[in-house]
């Protein structure tokens, strides 16, 4: 529509049918369509990647259609899905203009500008626009299928943990082993050629780096193909258009066993086959691993025929590719192997070590989730091919077909309306049983929210009598433990009071013994006291005394006298008192007393210094004098006269 409205802007022959009719457009005369007819056919691709811009362009289609002015800058649409209803999961568009009306429909947007709308006619698919399949064979073919580009999260920057020159040297330590090519990774990948190294930014990243001549090799699980993938610099193959960047390049090979069905007991044509297939292989190039394994995926599953394209007997031999990316850049042997490399130091300075980004474990993680997201959205893109195969199939089926005549039009317009009523009452039989449905499950929610508070209240009936009979058996616990300790108290009383009474009875006892040794030691007592005062009066009235020591005393000194030595023979006033027998006791007592406390009655007073202490002196000289003990018994002292 915009070419067209360019066209006729620019030209003479468009001023003049302007000036005859402005609502007219001669691309219409030259298609063979009416304006309802274009009118129909201007149609957003609701499906697409950006529905509202479709839709903006198809209004703005519309509105030139219409006799108005392109759209300006500020207008914008909003697409909201019915939540309910028969038509529940469609969306309703509205239009808003710079200024902020809205609108419900093209036709309100043209009448609001003063313009007339033009109605569109019944029949033809809703949705399609000139030139899509789904409208018609009219308009010219469909727009050929590409494959999208593959989707997938890049890696997340992580920040480094050592700096890069140790993670440089840990990497190129003995550590890290060292690898030769060949040798195989995982999935039986075999790494062929390790390339080289190559210094332009392009050729490596902050996890990756692409050397140029990388190549690895992997055959299929049914051995029917032969897939190299090898990285190539882009200013060196084909015209050099690439330019400095890397282009990674998947070439498959086939092998005699793909042509087993077409000669199944011919060894050598399949042979021939295979080589004569081998000299034009199928080759995918790409911008990265995952875009250039997408599209081998695509064409060596024969995705191309979606196209209706015919490669040859080469690269038209369908055979399968997995579900991976077969660079195997992410693997950890690989990895491992290219930071050995000095050059890796030298020449890829965005390059960052995983020694420096962490450890290799969680490196290893981070790259297996990688491989898993390339490897889902590689089976996203065939599902897709697959999808687009089956409609371009059947859009060929329905261009094959004869064109119609007015019997058949007219009998296809019949069956249409027909099956619309039938629709009609299918929807109306289908609503009333989802009404009868919807009804029935209230119900039975209904009945089951009666039984569930049903058993609930049966539940707690149950649960309060548990609690009734727990305390009742609590109660009935605790009583018999009160019963039980006011026995154990009783029987402890009982068995205190025998006790107090064994240990009274004992202690009566005791004392009884007691009172009975007293008794014993009093009349021993009385009689040794009896005994004393016989010999004491037997003494006092003329008894011969008791014989002093013989142990005479040092130096021919008299002995000392002891409280039993028999005073000396009375002389002078001792005579005289002696000549009175009345007086004998006093003396003897008074002799007594002196005798028995001479030592501190007699004693020399202690010497002591100006601080109050005892002052010691020196012994006097000469010879010391033997004590002897001269003193008797103090049961042998007589006692005091009366």
């Amino acid at each position: 529509a915009r070419s067209s409205r360019e066209d006729r802007m620019s030209g003479e022959d468009a001023s003049k049918a302007g000036k005859a009719d402005p609502d007219f457009d001669p691309a219409l005369e030259e298609k063979n369509m009416t304006k309802e007819q274009h009118a129909r056919a201007i149609r957003a691709d609701r499906a697409g990647d950006n529905p509202e811009q479709s839709l903006l362009d198809a209004l703005e289609d519309y509105i030139i259609l219409c006799g108005g002015e392109p759209l300006e800058d500020g207008w914008r649409v909003e697409m909201k899905m019915r939540l309910n209803g028969a038509t529940e999961g469609q969306y309703d568009v509205y239009y808003f203009n710079p200024e902020d009306v809205r609108f419900r429909s093209r036709a309100e947007a043209v009448r609001y500008y003063g313009l007339k709308p033009i109605a569109a006619p019944r029949g033809g698919s809703k949705g399609a626009k000139p030139g899509s399949k789904a409208f018609g064979t009219s308009f010219g073919k469909a727009k050929p299928w590409k494959p999208r580009e593959p989707k997938i999260e890049p890696y997340v920057p992580v920040p480094d943990v050592i700096p890069r020159a140790d993670a440089a040297k840990m990497a190129q330590g003995a550590a890290n082993p060292r690898r030769t090519a060949p040798f195989t990774v995982t999935e039986g990948v075999v790494v062929s050629s390790l390339g080289k190294i190559d210094a332009r930014p392009a050729f490596h990243d902050a996890t990756h780096v692409f050397p140029v001549g990388y190549e690895t090799e992997w055959v299929n699980s049914d051995a029917s193909a032969r897939f190299y993938s090898k990285i190539c610099d882009g200013a060196s193959i084909g015209d050099g258009r690439a330019g400095d960047v890397p282009v990674f390049r998947v070439t498959r090979m086939l092998t005699p066993k793909a042509f087993e069905k077409d000669f199944p007991d011919d060894e050598a044509k399949r042979e021939e086959a295979a080589r004569k297939a081998n000299e034009d292989p199928l080759v995918c190039d790409g911008d990265s691993s995952l875009a250039a394994w997408c599209k081998m995926v695509v064409e060596s599953n024969g995705f191309h025929a979606v196209n209706g394209e015919d490669l040859g007997a080469g690269a038209g031999k369908v055979t399968g590719a997995g579900t991976a990316d077969r660079f195997c850049l992410d693997d950890i042997d690989v990895v491992q192997t290219l930071e050995a490399s000095t050059w890796v130091d030298d020449m890829c300075p965005a390059y960052q070590y995983c020694e420096q980004r962490g450890s290799w474990a969680a490196e290893g993680l981070r790259r297996a989730k990688y491989t898993l997201a390339a490897a889902r959205e590689l089976l996203q893109v065939m599902k897709d091919a697959s999808k687009a195969q089956e409609e371009a199939k059947a859009a060929r089926e329905k261009m094959k077909r004869p064109p119609m005549t007015q019997e058949e039009r007219d009998k296809h317009e019949v069956k249409r309306v027909v099956d619309k009523m039938i629709s009609k009452l299918e929807g109306v039989h289908a609503s009333r049983a989802r009404h009868d449905q919807r009804t029935a499950e209230k119900e039975s929610e209904r009945i089951e929210r009666i039984a569930q508070k049903e058993r609930e209240r049966i539940e707690r009936k149950a649960q309060l009598e548990r609690d009734k009979a727990e305390r009742e058996a609590a109660k009935e616990r605790e009583k018999a433990e009160k019963e039980a300790a006011r026995e154990a108290a009783k029987a402890q009383r009982e068995k205190d009071k025998e006790a107090a009474a064994a240990a009274k009875e004992k202690a009566k006892k005791a004392a009884a013994e007691e009172r009975e040794r007293k008794k014993l030691a009093d009349a021993k007592k009385g009689e040794a006291a009896k005994k004393a005062e016989e010999r004491a009066s037997q003494w006092l009235h003329g008894i011969t005394p008791r014989v002093a020591d013989n142990s005479p005393a040092e130096d021919g000194a008299a002995p000392a006298p002891g409280p039993v030595t028999p005073p000396p023979a009375p002389e002078g006033f001792a005579a005289a008192i002696a000549r009175k027998p009345r007086l004998a006791g006093d003396v003897l007592e008074v002799w007594t007393f002196l005798d028995r406390f001479r030592d501190l009655l007699f004693a020399e007073p202690v010497q002591r210094d100006e601080n109050g202490d005892p002052v010691e002196f020196p012994p006097r000289p000469g010879r010391k004098r033997k004590h002897v003990e001269t003193r008797a018994p103090a049961e042998a002292a007589p006692p005091t006269p009366a």
